[in-house]
């Protein structure tokens, strides 16, 4: 099986600690394992400005760590007591098996990915399922043959052994 990175999974999420909500990676991130802050509304200048003044009035979102959606791996637990960037990045970064993995594409949230994840897992099971179909129906369809051949034998037999009986009716019968 192919070994894939955290980094590059659509299912890597953060938790928006004021929404509760799951969110997408950024990039920086993924790369650098650097907190992601950020709070909508104002500009990248703002919020730069933001972090280096603490009187600023700007509140900034707070996210967790990193972690799987699908939870293949406790990502939170390999990270441990520490939240130093190099060790996220490292995490992050590490080469696994993982068959869950989902080629992250920007702009789309973990969960968005795991819902594409979940239409694909769907149509392969519709196309596994119209196959098993198929094959029924071309059993029944035999089944139908070989039932049509046996009935049309029966039947054969039948109007075959009715004619000799009459025949043999009709030509000794009027004999006696």
């Amino acid at each position: 099986m192919e070994k894939h990175k955290c980094a590059h999974c659509g299912l890597l999420a953060i938790r928006n600690n004021d929404t509760g909500q799951w969110e997408e990676v950024d990039q920086n991130q993924r790369d650098t394992g650097q907190e992601q802050t950020r709070k909508s509304g104002y500009s990248s200048m703002e919020i730069q400005l933001a972090r280096h003044v603490t009187s600023h009035p700007i509140q900034l979102v707070q996210f967790s760590k990193p972690f799987c959606l699908v939870q293949v791996f406790d990502l939170l637990s390999e990270y441990g007591e520490e939240s130093a960037s190099t060790i996220i990045a490292s995490v992050l970064q590490k080469e696994r098996v993982c068959s869950s993995f989902r080629k992250w594409q920007l702009g789309f949230t973990p969960k968005e990915h795991r819902e594409m994840m979940d239409r694909e897992e769907m149509l392969k099971w519709q196309a596994e399922r119209e196959g098993k179909d198929k094959e029924w129906q071309k059993g029944q369809n035999r089944q139908m043959v070989i039932l049509g051949a046996i009935i049309g034998g029966i039947f054969g037999l039948i109007t075959t052994g009715l004619g000799i009986w009459l025949t043999y009716l009709f030509t000794h019968g009027g004999n006696k």
